[in-house]
Order: C-alpha cells, then structure tokens, then sequence
C-alpha cells in the first residue's frame, strides 16, 4: 500500500528560501523577518508524550517547536505546533503575529515530506498553534509510491519555516474578544439600536470636526426640555464620547428627534441624514453664540452660467451648497470628478442659447465654484437610473481618492487665489452593501498628521491606510469630506457597473457564456433603449462611438433560447445591413421578456476570411464561434479563457493545441474536454469525434482542464468537498443557494413562557451581523460550519451553532447536529417543501439561516445540557440572565455549583461581600422549620471550581437565604434540593430562578431611616421575630397576572410568612421591595389569593383586599394536608371590579396571609399589567427631526 498523502517534489525541505516562497500563500502584510529550524530527531520511538523541540530566533523572539508523537487529545494522530519560547517570561499584553509552515519529512530524502500552514496572532492566551491532527501516525511508517517512508531507523525530521509579520496597527489577526476600545484606542463606538450605524457613523465624523462640536455646546439648553431637545441631547452623546469608558447610547437622542423606539431598526442614507440634522441645528443656533457656525463650516458658493462667445452677455446664479455630488462613472480619480463636474459644453446651432437683446447667439454653458468650505463633504454618486430596467443600479468602477487636492484651479478668476484651496482627507464614510441594505461605518483620522481609526457601531480599532484608501476605491458604498488642517466628513457612493459581455464571461462562475435568468443577470452586459424603426446600421455606428472601434471592424451575432431552456448564439448578423431595423433583428426571450439580444466582437480585418485553417479568426470555412472555458480543480474555479470559429467537420482533437496555447500550457501537457450542454447536462466530449458527430454547433461551449492522474485521483478523494472534473464542478453549482448566515440576536428569555414564540416572532436580526454566502445544499453540518468560519475568520468551526430560521426572518429551533443534517435540512421549511430544486434556487427571496459562536465544541455540547437562568439578586427589577451548560448526567447539585460559579463576578461589582461580612451570618445561624430546611439547606454546598483569584471565594459567600426553582409558563412548578436529575429539567419548556435572597427576611437589607419609613416598619417587626416564631413560618409561591390568572407573566418567587404578621402594611409592603417598583406603579398592584381546592379546574382568584375579618381569625386554621382548613378565617364580600378604588391602608381589612394559607399549593396572585419591552423591526421610511 502507497501513502498518497507524502510528497515527493522540489523544492524540498532543505532549500528553505524556495521551500517557504513555494508553500506559504501569499498575505497582505508587511515582513519583519524570516527564519527557519530543521529538528532532526534520532529515536522517535523514545519520545515524551509531549516534547519540545530545540529554540531558535525570528526577529528577535523565540520560538520551538511542540511535538506530541502519539496525538494531543486525538488518538493515533501526530500532533505539531509552533509555540513561543518566551511566553511566561514576556511583559503583560504581548503579542507576536506570524505565518508559519510545519513539515515532516526524511532525514535521508527531504524532497519527501508532508507539510502544512497556518497563520496565528501569538499572545499569553494562544502561545502556541499548530495541528492536533497533523497527520495520522501511521503515515509516519507506509512508504509512497517510491518506496519512501518518513520514518526510518526510528529517525525523522521536523521543520518549522516562520515568517513574522510587522504589526502596523497593533490589531493584525486580532478577534476582538473583550476589546476595550478606550483602552486601546483613546477612543469609544457608539451603540446600533437596530440599524442605525448611518447615524453613529456620521455623528462619528461629526465629532472629530472640532469647529463644529464647539458649536454645538455653545447652543444654550438651560431652559430646553430634556425630552425634547435635540442639541441638549447632542451635547450629551458629545460629552460622553469624550470622558465615558465605555460605549455610547443615542437612545436619548433618537427619543428628543420626536421618534418611537421603531425608528431605530429603519434604513436610513446619511447624506440625507446629515442634511436634516444640519438644518435642524442651524435653527437651533440662530440668535445664539453658535449662529451661522453650520454656514461658515460647510458652506460654499457655486456660479452656474452661461456665456456668450461672440457678444459680451453673460447669465449666471450663484448659488449656496453644503455637498457635492460627484459623478463616479466615466471617472478615474477624485479630480476627474471635479473635471467632469465643471465641464464646459458649447451652445452651438440649433442649440444656440437666446441672449436678452443679442437673439440666438453661440455660448458656452457651465458650473465654476467660486469658494469652497472649510470643511468639504463630497458624495460620489455611483447609482444611476437604469432605463431598460426602470430602477437604480450600481456602478462599482473603480474610483481612486488622494489624502491631499488641491482644488484651486477648479475656481472661478473672480476667487481669491492667494488663499490656499489644499483640502486633506479626515475621514471616509463607508456603506457596504447595495441600494436596499447594508451596513455603514467610519473611517476616521482624529487628528491631522495621526492614525486612522475605523468606528464601527460600539466597536472602535486602528487601520492601516491602505484600508482607507486602495481598500475603498471599489466595490463599497462611501462618502468623503476633508479640508486643510481641518477635521472634515467624507461621502463617497459605489454601485456595481454594467460591464461589457466579454467582461462578463470571464468572470462568470456559473453556466452558459453570461449569466440570464428572469431579467438578464443581476449585474446585467451593457443594454441601450432603442427605437425599434432605428436603421440598425445606425445602432452599430452608435456601439463602435462607444467602444471606441471602426464599426467596419464589429460583428454581431444573435442569440437564440433552445429547446433545452439555454440561450445561445445562434448566428452572425450580414455585415451588409442595407435596410435591416432594429425590430428586424431576432428576438429572444429572456425570462418573461422578449427582446434582441446581441453579442458585439471586435474583429481583425487582415485576418478574417483567410483561407488558411486558423481556428481563432472567422471564415467561411469555419463560420461557428464556439466559447472555451477553463477549469483549475485545485482552486474550484471556472472561467472564459477565449473563443473558437470551427465548423460542423472539425475533429475535436484538432482544437486541443489552441486550449493548450489559449491557457500557456506546453503542448504535452494532456487535457480533457468537455461540453456545457444545459444544467444538470455536462458531458465529456470524445476527441475523435467531428463537432457533427458531437452534436455541437455554433453557440457551445467547450470546457476543459489538465488530465488527472490516477495520484491526482488518489489525493481528491482525501477531501469531502474535492471537485475534480467539471461535471463534478457543475453538479455542486447546480445545487448551491445563496444563503445569509445572521448572528443569533441577544435577548432575554427568562422564562421561556408560552407566548416565546410571539416574543421571538418580534425580533428581527440586525442587519449588521450577517455573512452571505453561495453553498452547496448537500454540505453536511461541519462543512457549513467550516465555511462560515473561514469566512469570518474564526480559528474553531466546532464551536459554530446554528438555528433554524422562520419564513419571516426570525429565530425559531435549534438545527440538528448529526452526520445525516445538510444544509438543506437547515433551510426555512417555505425551502424545504419545494420540490423543483431549479424553482427553489431562482426564488427571489432571502434564505437566512442563525448562528452563534458557542464557548464549548459541538461535541462537548452533545453531553452538555443548556440551561436558562434568571438571577435575582435583591429585586425582580435588578434580574439577571445568562445560560449555564451542565452535564446531562449529574444532578441539579452540579447545576446550582455551576450557577454559584457564574454569579460571583456579579456579586464582587455590587459589593455583596462586604456587605455579608458586615451583617453576618444571622441568617445562617437562625432557626428554620423541616420544610424551609428541606428548600434551602442543600444549597449551601461550596462550590470548589472558582479559579479567579480576584473573585471571593465560594464559601465565603451566604448561599442560606437562596433558593433555586423550576419554572414553566411564569410559573413554580418545584424548589430544587440538589439531587433532582438534570435530564428531569424540560429542556423546551422551563427554566431556572436563581433568588439570592428568597428566605431573607430584610429583602433589601439596609437600616436608613428612610428605609423604615418606606417599609412601614417592617425592619422593625422583622428585628422582634423569635426563634420560636421562626420555627413556625410558612414559605407561598407567588406568580404575575393581568386580569385573568390565566394571562401570566413576569418573574415568579418564594415569600416567606410569619406567624401574627399583618398583611396589610407589613407583608405587602414586603412584597412591594421584592418587586422593586415605584409607588405609583406599585399602587396598580393588587393581591389575590387562589386555594388549592385538589381539582383541576380553574379556580378563581380572591382578590385580598376585598376579604372583610371576621370573628375567630386568630384561632385555629391548621393545615390539614387535604386543603381544608379546620375552621373558616375570612368570607368573601360581594365581588369588586378589577378597578376598584384603591384603598388606604386604614381602609383595607386586617388580614393575616400566614392563617390564608392553609395548603403547601395555595397561591399567592398579583393582578398587575405586564411591562415588559418588545422591540420590532421595520421598513425604511424619509427621515423626520419632530422637535
């Protein structure tokens, strides 16, 4: 047996120079040093499990390499890394970025080898990076197809090649997790409240203009009202941009714009953002210290005329403006724009310009500026109306802007020239995305001659200018502004453009010469609106103006669709157009359109119709053009490489060494080829054959690609996802969708309530976390997951999650993670009940599909069980959330460690500690009755796996008074004791309540004396509770409703009852600090009582204050343990409507809650509207500043 997955090539391993140029791909960084070590091991087989190898230098650090011979956690595996010597001994917040190859080879033959790369930003966390499965171990000892094996005489050799990078910004393969921005920057982001990275984007730019932020804070506010002030609001964001440690929110501002929290999730453009807000402060300032600052900062003056050649008379305006908008097609740079902007164009004969006393008269006509702003906003517009297509398209020409203009010359004679007109760039606002969506930031120079900054919504980091400026001339949506030692905001607009066909099949991807499908192609060849009586040879003089050829040297063809569904050339247009219009040309239909479509060339007169046999010019000898691909298996990609006339008699292996010279193969060099015929259909064409006999004819397209070897063969089958042939090439494009991956939104489900699914059905993915990709529909789980991460650049595709999407966009179920899911499985189910696979792909609607980046693999999380947990520490209005993974074979013992664990950082921020150290441990040392002990006392157990020292210790922490509790549809359904079996949690229904305190009797603790005023002396009653009457008290599940104890909501608790203790004040005021509300909301609260009656039909509340004592209340009511009291306390009066006037507490009857309760199932009700916040996400609309 051969080991197919040895090498055997040159350069080998020796020739490190060309070793490394050869193996290491090529990487948009800047070198610092090479080096390189060969650890030529002697005893393989004496080894340690994990050994080091000898340590060498790369610019100046060190480094070696770490070896585990028999596998690191995988077995019969070779495991190699490269590790940073230094590590322990290196100064707190290093970091050394490098790319790097590891290679085993033989001592005696180092052209045989296996090899791999990496690249790898080397920091105290991540010392070392490598391959846990280099190779397997027993490709160590089988020989390749030479006879050659790695390992010989127990010896081998272990290389390392490293190249390290300089690091320009500080940020190079960084992943940003726990970035601090004003840490590392000086500066902070602002938050996206949905989708409004526009706003933060320009207020960003804003900011940084140093005239204007002064404006702002000179606008007086004193009197404003701070709910409807925009510069009060404005001043705000300012000032905490400059001394906040942490991000921004605008949600003060958005509210004082006069906007409902929906505005927030709308698409909005910033020029016309800027626009608005601008003019809204400039009212603002008017008659103010800052009046006029928004003119004098961003205003300039154009001249628009017209002028006479051969009279003295001139027309002219001069008119104000605040931008410019630029013209991006047709112009290469920055200063072509301003060129084209102030084109002069001459009124001339049946154009002449009518002068006032002078008649018709030849004129010159255009725009001179006659000063520019000291702070420049230049929009660069790359849409244009599409007429053909009756909408905006993009135009995605590449469009080059300096750091520096001088715009003097663009002056009219009457400016002042001895002013300088040299403007800087400060900054570059930047849209990725098209007409419909995407996503903004800025990129930002804070100061004149320092760093660029890219601000990103909340996230600020440094860049390099290569970022900002060959990064942005294409392909993006941007915007400049920029002045002379002057911060400035930049505005610059792209689009894709409408490329030339030629262009168009070089770059197709896909089936057939160009793209079409129901309206052309998304990024359509070049279409013209023409009359249908236009004399054709008038279109083809007008194409060669615009191609810039003799129309004596084009040829056109038409194209036809077949019978198969392809639309093909079909055949040349006469070159004698004589009397031929434009509706006489051929038409096709193009989805639902019929229209001509054309294929334009550009043909060599000296060479056409040559009698010799020369397959790339046309003759009548060989009249049909045939197209040619090539195909690269190795790098899965297709493209035109050229054209072919032949004729229905030409032998297809007479064709094979043009394919060799079109792609600069020498001609041994074998090839296969092979024919598009429609989707689904590509066969291999024998060589033998005619084109007859091939059934070809003008129109098809060949493709082809180097021959494969039967080693070829042997290393394809080694990758899942190898496409060696181009069948098999368009068999997986035929089945690819584009799909749009969507960062699982962040929000709080406490409760994982009945009603979750509306609560989700309302959240919609922000626009700004998304990643669109064209898969293949038959990739397994890891494969999409392997692509998603290498795409986003995550070092661990393992830890991927993802989650099925609903037809509306929004998160539904978790996908299965198995062998058998794919990605098709993972599709919205509207995709999956389609059953044309064709229909399915060409529906216009987006395919998203959720994820998540987890802490823990994949694998790990198929033993591990997810578990919601609300923590409560003092109020249900101070709640916490967060999810703990415990195994789902142990007890919910493991679980409340796990929580113990999670709460302690949170603990430390509110000074609990201190504050249990000062009150001791009374609560600890009480006397509890058997029930209260069988609800807490297990909860006291240490937790021993805290390993951060910062943090206090678990058993330093009080964990009697907490409580942990189950519970499903907002409600309790049992207290835990720690030996429940997690796999008895619903995984789908419940979740967890974690209650610090929910057996303390001073919930909020504290002894002001305010808070024994608030509490109605309820610290004081609490103080004169016995051990005797400790001994007796009872412990009442309460829930949350609204009107109907059917309609439950809100976070559900224990509260603990005491003997004699009135419910009124004392134990509703207690009640009143656990929810933690204010007096006016608390004052709509009312309390209800519902009693197990040991049915299960509904039993109707009794709302407590509507109980009227009655003589005997202090006497007897034992639990009985059947739900039946021994004697009767309270009747009810005649029922009261829910909004009954609330009563004074002299008013409300006395009642003792600890004599209601009379069964372990009573429960306690509070009738209260919910007010828990929604957040929708909606359509773009114009943008509107109300107040």
């Amino acid at each position: 047996m051969n080991n197919k997955q040895i090498q055997s090539t040159s350069p080998n391993v020796l020739q490190e120079e060309s070793f490394m140029n050869h193996f290491l791909p090529e990487m948009n960084y800047e070198v610092d040093s090479v080096g390189y070590i060969h650890w030529d091991i002697q005893s393989w087989g004496q080894l340690e499990q994990r050994s080091k190898g000898p340590t060498f230098e790369v610019a100046g650090h060190k480094w070696n390499i770490l070896l585990y011979p028999r596998g690191n956690t995988a077995k019969d595996k070779v495991s190699i890394y490269l590790e940073y010597s230094d590590a322990s001994t290196s100064k707190e917040g290093w970091h050394v970025c490098a790319q790097f190859l590891l290679a085993i080879s033989s001592p005696q033959n180092p052209e045989v080898f296996i090899k791999n790369n990496a690249y790898h930003r080397f920091t105290s966390d991540e010392s070392d990076w490598g391959f846990t499965n280099f190779t397997e171990l027993q490709n160590l000892l089988i020989p390749n197809n030479q006879g050659i094996s790695l390992l010989s005489d127990d010896k081998i050799r272990i290389s390392a090649f490293v190249k390290v990078a300089i690091d320009k910004t500080g940020v190079l393969w960084h992943n940003f997790l726990n970035w601090d921005s004003r840490k590392q920057t000086g500066h902070i982001g602002l938050k996206n409240q949905g989708a409004t990275c526009y706003m933060n984007s320009l207020l960003q730019s804003l900011y940084f203009t140093n005239m204007f932020r002064k404006a702002v804070y000179q606008i007086p506010t004193k009197n404003d009202d701070p709910n409807r002030s925009v510069s009060l609001a404005l001043q705000r964001v300012f000032y905490e941009l400059h001394t906040s440690p942490t991000s921004v929110g605008t949600t003060e501002l958005t509210s004082s714009f006069g906007w409902d929290p929906t505005e927030a999730f709308m698409q909005h453009d910033v020029q016309e953002f800027n626009r608005v807000i601008q003019d809204n402060l400039e009212t603002k300032m008017k008659g103010t210290k800052a009046d006029g600052a928004i003119a004098k900062l961003f205003e300039g003056k154009m001249k628009s005329y017209i002028e006479c050649v051969n009279v003295n008379y001139e027309s002219s305006r001069i008119e104000n403006y605040y931008d410019i908008s630029l013209n991006v097609k047709g112009c290469k740079t920055l200063r072509d724009s301003f060129v084209d902007y102030c084109q002069v164009e001459t009124l001339e004969g049946d154009n002449k310009y009518m002068a006032e006393g002078y008649g018709l008269q030849e004129a010159k006509k255009g725009v001179i500026f006659e000063s520019f702003p000291p702070v420049l906003h230049l929009h660069l517009k790359r849409f244009e109306y599409d007429f053909a297509y009756d909408n905006m398209v993009k135009i995605n020409d590449r469009h080059e802007f300096p750091l520096e203009i001088d715009l003097g010359e663009f002056l009219s004679k009457d400016a002042d020239q001895n002013e300088s007109w040299k403007y800087v760039l400060h900054g570059v606002l930047v849209h990725s995305g098209d007409l419909n969506s995407g996503h903004y930031f800025a990129l930002i120079r804070t100061e004149i001659d320092g760093k660029w900054f890219k601000f990103d919504d909340d996230q600020v980091i440094p860049v390099a200018e290569n970022e900002v400026f060959e990064e942005n001339y294409g392909g993006e949506l941007h915007h400049i502004n920029s002045r002379i030692s002057q911060p400035g905001e930049n505005n610059l607009y792209e689009n894709p453009p409408s490329l030339p066909a030629h262009v168009h099949f070089k770059n197709n991807t896909g089936f057939d010469l160009v793209k079409m499908g129901d309206y052309l192609d998304f990024d359509p060849p070049i279409v013209h609106r023409v009359r249908k009586d236009t004399p054709f040879a008038d279109f083809a003089n007008y194409i060669s103006k615009e191609m810039r050829v003799d129309a004596r040297n084009l040829r056109f063809w038409t194209f036809m669709r077949r019978f198969n569904g392809t639309v093909r050339i079909d055949s040349p247009i006469p070159r004698n157009y004589n009397n031929l219009m434009i509706e006489d040309v051929q038409s096709t239909r193009i989805g639902t359109t019929q229209l001509p479509v054309l294929y334009c060339e550009v043909i060599d007169p000296l060479t056409e119709n040559s009698d010799s046999i020369d397959y790339f010019n046309f003759s009548p000898k060989n009249p049909a053009l045939v197209h040619i691909k090539y195909y690269d298996p190795y790098k899965k990609t297709i493209a035109g490489v050229g054209k072919l006339y032949l004729s229905e008699l030409t032998v297809i292996k007479s064709i094979i060494p043009y394919l060799q010279k079109i792609q600069g193969f020498s001609k041994d060099t074998p090839i296969t080829l092979y024919e598009e015929v429609y989707v689904g259909n590509v066969v291999k064409l024998n060589i033998e054959e005619s084109l007859k006999e091939a059934q070809m004819q003008a129109g098809d397209i060949i493709c082809f690609q180097k021959t494969l070897t039967d080693q070829d063969l042997q290393n394809f089958t080694k990758d899942d996802e190898a496409l060696p042939t181009v069948s098999d090439y368009f068999d997986y494009i035929s089945e690819c969708i584009p799909v749009t991956f969507c960062k699982l939104p962040k929000f709080d489900n406490a409760l994982n309530s009945s009603d979750s699914e509306e609560l989700g059905s309302e959240i919609k993915p922000q626009p700004l976390d998304h990643v669109e990709m064209n898969l293949n529909l038959k990739l397994s789980y890891k494969q999409v997951a392997a692509h998603l991460a290498a795409k986003l650049g995550l070092p661990d595709s393992t830890k991927i999650h993802f989650v099925h999407a609903s037809e509306a966009g929004v998160p539904r179920f978790p996908v299965t993670y198995d062998q058998s899911t794919t990605l098709f499985n993972m599709l919205p189910t509207v995709y999956q009940n389609h059953k044309n696979l064709q229909q399915l792909i060409s529906l216009n609607r987006e395919c998203i599909i959720f994820y998540e980046v987890l802490e823990v693999s994949l694998d790990q999380l198929e033993k591990l069980k997810k578990i919601s947990v609300t923590f409560i520490l003092d109020t249900l209005k101070n709640a916490h959330y967060f999810d703990v993974l415990v195994p789902k074979i142990s007890d919910t013992q493991e679980m409340i460690d796990v929580i113990h664990n999670k709460v302690l950082p949170l603990l430390k921020s509110t000074e609990y500690v201190s504050n249990v150290a000062s009150h001791g441990n009374k609560a600890a040392d009480s006397v509890k009755s058997p029930a209260e002990t069988a609800l807490s006392s297990p909860l006291a157990k240490i937790n021993k796996y805290s390993n951060d020292s910062s943090l206090p210790d678990v058993g330093s922490i009080n964990w009697s008074n907490s409580c942990v509790y189950e519970v499903s549809n907002h409600e309790i359904v049992r207290l835990f004791d720690g030996s429940e079996p997690i796999s008895s949690i619903d995984a789908h229904g419940s979740s967890v309540i974690f209650d610090m305190n929910a057996f303390e009797s001073n919930v909020q603790g504290g002894d002001s004396g305010q808070d024994k005023k608030d509490t109605g002396g309820v610290d004081n009653y609490m103080e004169t509770v016995d051990n005797e009457k400790a001994d007796q008290m009872k412990m009442v599940k309460v829930f949350h409703f609204n009107k109907n104890n059917m309609r439950v909501h809100g976070i559900p608790f224990i509260l603990r009852l005491y003997p004699n203790e009135q419910f009124y004040p004392t134990t509703w005021m207690r009640i009143k600090k656990k929810l933690g509300m204010s007096e006016k909301e608390f004052s709509k609260v009312r309390a209800t009582i519902i009693r197990y009656s040991g049915q299960s039909s509904d039993v109707k509340p009794e709302y407590i204050d509507q109980l009227t004592s009655v003589e005997g209340v202090k006497e007897g009511g034992v639990d009985s343990g059947d739900g039946l009291a021994s004697e009767s306390k309270m009747e009810l009066e005649q029922p009261l409507t829910a909004e009954s006037k609330d009563l004074s507490n002299e008013d409300k009857p006395i009642v003792y809650l600890y004599d209601l309760v009379t069964h372990s199932n009573d429960i306690l009700g509070l009738d209260h509207i919910d007010r828990s916040s929604r957040s929708r996400a909606h359509n773009e609309s114009a943008i509107k500043i109300l107040n």
